[in-house]
């Protein structure tokens, strides 16, 4: 499959289209960071809701050569959430903003489980619901998702008394890049 339309009806068929952005004007506003410094066209925004749906479009790019920009709230300033200029094959940005599926607290041990969509905000409001406090606090909190704090290991203004995201993290589930969980 090398033509990028099939990849896109591939991707729409497993996401459904109202997951699959292409309008130009939506694409841009994905493409360019929060500074509005770095911007580069990706072929498609797609918004996945489950782990599933990951795992199909990671090995449905790979097959196909697609480069995937991961993206979370896109409060970056350094660029990262957005496409790169001098990546010479399409770029599809695979924005978590959807998986949204898992926040769950384990009082007994303090802790709680959350999926990469979920901002910082709301784990934050969650935490305190329960009598509990997630120390992390960042400016772009009420936009920033989990996901991207955990992949840029984000410190924010308590980093000394509570160290950055990585300290605050027991585990992880991912999706590598040749989709196995």
């Amino acid at each position: 499959m090398n033509n990028l339309a099939q990849v896109l009806t591939r991707l729409q068929q497993f996401l459904g289209s109202e997951n699959v952005i292409t309008e130009y004007n939506q694409v841009k506003s994905y493409s360019t960071d929060w500074r509005g410094r770095y911007q580069h066209l990706a072929l498609a925004i797609v918004l996945p809701h489950t782990t599933e749906q990951i795992i199909k479009i990671i090995q449905l790019c790979s097959n196909e050569q697609i480069a995937l920009v991961p993206q979370g709230g896109n409060t970056s300033t350094c660029g990262a959430s957005v496409p790169h200029q001098d990546v010479t094959r399409p770029q599809i940005i695979i924005n978590l903003s959807h998986l949204r599926n898992e926040l769950t607290i384990d009082e007994q041990n303090m802790s709680i489980t959350v999926s990469a969509g979920y901002t910082l905000h709301e784990i934050q409001l969650f935490a305190a619901q329960h009598k509990l406090y997630f120390p992390l606090s960042i400016a772009s909190e009420a936009s920033a998702q989990i996901g991207g704090l955990c992949a840029t290991n984000a410190g924010g203004i308590h980093v000394i008394k509570y160290g950055c995201m990585q300290s605050l993290i027991m585990g992880l589930e991912v999706v590598t890049p040749d989709g196995n969980i």
